[in-house]
């Protein structure tokens, strides 16, 4: 329902974030409570240099933090590897975007072959 909401809303600004919750976090660390202090760390990196959502990626294969500034992005993805964290930075896509990734408008070299 969350999910829901969030992809057919209006997603300009950060307001649409505050929908995304994902409930088994806690769940999850109650579970693996060693990692507890894992997390905190984690997110406190990432609140700390601006992430708009820092959280468990479904039951907790992944942490992760989203970033309105890539500088901030940056500064994060940097102190976290400095601290012996496996860390990944990407950027987000435009709906136009990843429907252009699936549906390429033919170039010069796909146009010759039809």
């Amino acid at each position: 329902h969350n999910i829901f909401r969030f992809v057919s809303s209006d997603l300009g600004g950060s307001s649409a974030l505050r929908v995304l919750v994902n409930e088994l976090e806690s769940a999850a660390l109650e579970e693996a409570p060693d990692l507890k202090h894992q997390v905190r760390r984690i997110r406190g990196f990432l609140v700390r240099d601006g992430a708009l959502l820092a959280s468990l990626s479904g039951s907790g294969s992944s942490y992760f933090g989203l970033f309105d500034d890539a500088r901030r992005a940056g500064r994060s993805h940097a102190a976290l590897r400095a601290a012996g964290f496996t860390a990944l930075r990407s950027r987000t896509l435009s709906l136009d975007q990843y429907r252009r990734s699936w549906h390429p408008s033919p170039g010069p070299a796909r146009a010759a072959k039809r």
